[in-house]
Formats: C-alpha cells, sequence, structure tokens
C-alpha cells in the first residue's frame, strides 16, 4: 500500500506535470489545462482519479473544444468514443484505458533472481531479444537500450527477459519489461522488473508502471510486484506524433 507520505509526492509530481493544483487531482468535476510537462505535443491526455478528469490539451486548442470538455462529467469525459467525437477523429487514435501506478519501498515486493545490469557488452543479446519479440512488442516495452539502466535475465547464455526505467524529472522511474515469446509464463519479467525496481529505489526513485488495461497479464504483474494503482490514462493522437 502506498503511504501518505509517497502519495503526496505522486501528487505533487502529477500536479507539476498538467500545470495544476495538486487539489484538483482529487476534485469532481473535469478540468482542462495547456500542455505544461507535454509541450508542444500536438495530442492530448486525459487522466482519470477517483471523481475528478484532468485533460492536457495544445495550446492551439480553440475554446469551444475545451468548453466540450468541461462541460462533461468526469466519468463521460473520460471516455474513447467522447474524445474522438469532440475532436473529431477515429476511436482508433485514442489508446486506452491505461492503469498507471505505484509502488515504494514499504509495499514492494521483490523477486531474488539472477538478474543482472546489462553493460554495452550485452547489445547483440539486446538486438536479438528486440528481434524475437517483435517490433511492436518491443516499442511498448519503453525499453531503450541508449537511455536507461536495464537489467536482463540469461538461460543457457541467450537473454530471455529485459526490464529497465526511463528516469522522470529525477523523481520516478518508469519501469518496461519485456520477455521472449518463447520463455514467456515462467515468472522471467517479473524477476527483470523486481531488478529494477530495487534499483530505481535504491537512487531514490519512485517505480511507476503504466500499462493498458487490456494486457490483464500487465497488470496482474504489476500488483505481484507491488504497485497500487493511482490513476487511469486515455491518449489522444492528434497527429502523426506519439505520446
Amino acid at each position: 500500500m502506498i503511504s501518505p507520505d509517497t502519495l503526496k509526492k505522486i501528487d505533487a509530481y502529477w500536479a507539476g506535470y498538467f500545470g495544476c493544483k495538486e487539489a484538483d487531482l482529487n476534485g469532481k468535476k473535469t478540468q482542462v489545462f495547456t500542455h505544461a510537462a507535454l509541450g508542444s505535443f500536438d495530442g492530448a491526455l486525459a487522466f482519470r482519479r477517483k471523481d475528478a478528469c484532468i485533460v492536457s490539451v495544445p495550446a492551439t486548442t480553440p475554446d469551444i473544444e475545451r468548453s466540450k470538455l468541461r462541460a462533461e462529467k468526469p466519468a463521460d469525459a473520460f471516455n474513447a468514443a467522447f474524445l474522438a467525437k469532440t475532436y473529431v477523429i477515429s476511436t482508433d487514435k485514442v489508446t486506452g484505458p491505461a492503469w498507471v501506478g505505484f509502488a515504494d519501498q514499504g509495499g514492494f515486493k521483490p523477486v531474488k533472481s539472477d538478474a543482472r545490469i546489462l553493460t554495452s557488452k550485452d547489445e547483440a543479446a539486446m538486438r536479438e531479444l528486440a528481434e524475437g519479440c517483435g517490433e511492436t512488442a518491443w516499442k511498448l516495452s519503453k525499453i531503450a537500450v541508449e537511455r536507461q539502466t536495464n537489467f536482463g535475465l540469461f538461460v543457457k547464455s541467450k537473454l530471455v527477459a529485459a526490464s529497465g526505467y526511463l528516469n522522470l524529472a529525477g523523481q520516478l522511474a518508469y519501469i518496461g519489461v519485456i520477455t521472449h515469446p518463447a520463455h514467456r509464463g515462467k515468472g522471467y519479467a517479473r524477476m527483470v522488473a523486481s531488478a529494477s525496481m530495487a534499483h530505481a529505489l535504491e537512487f531514490g526513485l519512485l517505480p511507476m508502471w503504466r500499462t493498458l488495461d487490456a494486457h490483464e497479464s500487465a497488470v496482474k504483474l504489476a500488483g505481484a510486484l507491488g504497485f497500487d494503482k493511482y490513476a487511469s490514462t486515455l491518449d489522444v493522437q492528434l497527429t502523426e506524433d506519439e505520446f
């Protein structure tokens, strides 16, 4: 269970992310803010926590669209069909809902394993794992070799699972994980993700897990590692740029 102190830190992060007050995250209405952390991103992000709904939109969003969003109840505004209609786009341009959770030291459920940190000497093994998993799965895993610390688990000298995290503003660790299709269902994802979480916590970062609700196995894995749900999100793609 996330501690009250940790929850305050999470609220502070998201308030800064949206450019709103912390109280807005726990309100009872739909609020619209011009992108803060998302900057010039030409898309929208809907955020749902308890009874509140926050929609982060581009600066170019017309007042009429902002008014439509604010007029809806939170439960109705946080809806793929409604957002698609508001922006006059197809529903396949709206991704989600996504499950967003956090785990602190007190709630973390570590798993012992032989997972180790990956170095430049393991780049070939990482490329082989990426090829075996496929471009789409690799992209969704949020693992980026060149910009984060990664951990891997080897079976008979073959890299079968990897996990890493993106350092967000020196506060959060966005955990990513992937397992080779031929080695799934053996607990390897939990092992490498646990290693990433332990490393993040050691360096004062709070692990964050974000996955689509539809990926039930990933949501279940998050719970097994000690993550508690904090919010849900919907991504609205208005151009070819990606969130």
